[in-house]
């Protein structure tokens, strides 16, 4: 026959994982816990006292939005595409477009000699 002491205080969480040489951030970790509620779960189901919420955002570093995927909650955090800031072309160099003399003149000749064949159809 067993007894159970109903007298003795519940082993906190801290202290278990402070004799298994862990700590909180690491048992979080591990468990894939991100919230609160869930570590009170898992606290409940090892029948351990939970840390109380202060130490929880603590070691978590956030106020309730977990910063961390957890897909055996279901959840999937995203995290935003950092602003590339404004898009600026880079100046073209002028000088690689600009004609050289031969070319000018050849353009100067085409100009010329599509000039003289609308005079001589309207000439017609």
């Amino acid at each position: 026959m067993r007894l159970k002491s109903k007298n003795l205080p519940k082993l906190s969480l801290l202290n278990l994982l402070k004799r298994r040489k862990s700590n909180l951030a690491l048992f979080l970790k591990e468990s894939g816990i991100v919230t609160y509620e869930t570590l009170k779960t898992r606290c409940d189901s090892l029948g351990v006292e939970t840390p109380s919420p202060e130490e929880f955002k603590e070691v978590t570093g956030h106020n309730g939005v977990p910063n961390v995927s957890s897909p055996t909650e279901g959840v999937v955090v995203l995290q935003p595409i950092p602003d590339p800031g404004p898009v600026v072309e880079k100046p073209q160099d002028v000088t690689s477009s600009l004609p050289t003399k031969k070319k000018r003149k050849e353009l100067e000749q085409s100009i010329e000699s599509t000039a003289t064949n609308q005079v001589e159809q309207e000439d017609k």
